[in-house]
């Protein structure tokens, strides 16, 4: 999934750390049993085996991924390596603001975690038992080893998203965090919000930032004849509407031999297949209610991580924008928080 690292969190102090572990001992309680939510049932069973078959071609350009994605020219996965063997942390201050005083002390579940950096990452914001489910079982083998590596104990684990309540065997969470590029993989948005349910302890917090539907309804610079297209009189791509906004159960399908990062020269996916889906964000919001979640935040935003199409610009913070004409036509990644009930 389409995932960037941040500007690292500085180091704790010994003091601050010896707290930290002290709070830890006191008051995590890990991981218990049981769950609520919905229980998934009315899935048609056809509808189950075409998304079995799907998401496996899915996983295979994924498993293959993970090579690439470890490699010294990966840009932002390489600073956020590079961040957590310096003692610090690779989340995003825009996710941490929010999330990391309700993470400290407590258990938290991240969902699609590829190899990991991001789990671990949330193990040094003071969480303090982390797990990390992935279906690439390259991406978990690097996950485990880079949790070694970096003496960052973290549990990880082999599972399709959607099967997650039959591999963990009931275990709930204090926190269940999705991370940028995660949920575009999925068929379906309410068997989703199912799993994040029943992985959450009453009261528990989920939290998800990803790009906006309207954002991945949008034209970008991979589709094809876009940027044969003239720019506009001052300067921007134009926004066109090229893909379904809603969730459809037909996917959207692409064929690519490279991945969101440089490779090293000559180097091709040769699983180039992939399947997504769009889901528009009241889909989302209204799956997570019928789930037995309260919303507690919806915001939208209008910066986003990596560059979209051409005409965006880099801000100081990282951030890419649309140019300035066009800042307020569309939301480019909104951020959800909300509590098991």
């Amino acid at each position: 999934a389409v995932v960037a690292a941040a500007a690292a969190v500085a180091a704790t102090s010994l003091l601050a750390a010896h707290r930290f572990l002290s709070r830890c001992r006191s008051g995590c309680e890990g991981s218990r049993r049981n769950g609520g939510g919905g229980d998934g049932k009315g899935i048609n069973p056809q509808d189950l085996k075409e998304w079995e078959q799907k998401l496996e071609v899915n996983r295979l350009n994924w498993d293959e991924r993970v090579a690439h994605h470890t490699k010294p020219c990966a840009d932002f996965y390489v600073k956020c390596r590079r961040q957590l063997e310096e003692g610090g942390s690779c989340i995003p201050k825009i996710d941490s603001q929010i999330l990391q005083p309700r993470v400290q002390g407590r258990s938290l579940l991240h969902l699609q975690c590829h190899f990991g950096l991001d789990t671990l990452a949330w193990r040094r914001e003071g969480a303090c038992e982390v797990v990390g489910l992935d279906f690439s079982s390259a991406a978990i083998a690097k996950a485990k080893e880079l949790s070694q590596m970096l003496n960052i104990p973290a549990e990880f684990v082999v599972s399709d998203v959607l099967k997650a309540d039959e591999v963990l065997n009931g275990r709930l969470f204090d926190v269940v965090f999705t991370s940028v590029g995660a949920i575009c993989w999925l068929p379906n948005i309410k068997a989703w919000a199912i799993q994040v349910s029943k992985r959450l302890k009453r009261g528990g917090i989920f939290y998800i930032r990803d790009g906006h539907p309207m954002l991945n309804a949008l034209a970008d610079d991979d589709t094809p004849g876009y940027n044969a297209r003239p720019l506009d009189a001052k300067g921007g791509n134009d926004l066109l509407l090229s893909y379904p906004y809603f969730e459809t159960k037909k996917p959207m399908v692409f064929d690519s031999e490279t991945t969101y990062t440089p490779m090293e020269e000559g180097k091709r996916l040769q699983n180039t297949r992939t399947y997504e889906w769009n889901h528009g964000l009241g889909e989302i919001i209204q799956a997570l209610i019928d789930s037995g979640l309260k919303i507690l935040l919806v915001k939208e935003h209008k910066k986003l991580d990596w560059k979209f199409m051409g005409s965006m610009i880099k801000g100081d913070d990282g951030f890419y924008r649309l140019p300035k004409h066009q800042e307020n036509y569309c939301a480019l990644m909104y951020t959800i928080m909300a509590e098991k009930l």
